[in-house]
């Protein structure tokens, strides 16, 4: 999954795949596009997955059970 996310006041989310930048945003040029898709929301239930989502990444949840564990450069203790 490559997605970003971005909630403001716990009260609007995007979700969606493009980068935001000038190319992931419709700026690459004449004849050349990146195709992307997201979707804004206020939908309470919907932000409170994604902000709980965010916050065990945050918080390293993930960490215990992860096999890349070695190769992260700083990992959760």
């Amino acid at each position: 999954m490559h997605v970003k996310t971005v909630v403001v006041d716990g009260a609007v989310a995007y979700l969606g795949s493009a980068n935001w930048t000038g190319a992931g945003l419709g700026a690459k040029g004449e004849g050349r596009r990146n195709f992307e898709l997201g979707l804004l929301s206020r939908d309470d239930l919907l932000l409170d997955e994604v902000q709980a989502f965010f916050d065990a990444i945050w918080c390293g949840q993930p960490c215990p059970g992860c096999k890349l564990r070695a190769e992260c450069p700083a990992p959760l203790g």
